[in-house]
């Protein structure tokens, strides 16, 4: 299994080529790109967003089949990106959200 510290360098890589002024969807794409890249077992990969009155959109999908997987989860109001957004607390900093 690969640890933070394993992939602290290629993070660093991925930061920097993220530095290119682009569209907030280019960067969107680019973030879940290197998810892939960087996270042990991820085939595919997406950037949840929640927009105001608690909507919650897919951006940045490597794949249209990961854009019906998320749309399904916001249509049944369950599913690992939901959970994330509602049920898991979020640490930011010393604040928790």
């Amino acid at each position: 299994m690969t640890s933070f510290h394993d992939t602290e360098p290629s993070m660093g890589d991925a930061a920097r080529s993220m530095e290119k002024p682009v569209s907030l969807e280019e960067t969107l794409v680019v973030a879940a790109q290197l998810a892939v890249e960087l996270v042990a077992g991820c085939d595919e990969a997406s950037v949840s967003i929640l927009q105001p009155r608690i909507r919650v959109e897919s951006q940045g999908a490597t794949s249209d089949a990961v854009r019906v997987l998320d749309q399904l989860q916001v249509e049944l109001g369950e599913g690992p990106c939901v959970s994330a957004i509602f049920d898991q607390e979020l640490e930011i900093g010393r604040a928790h959200v």
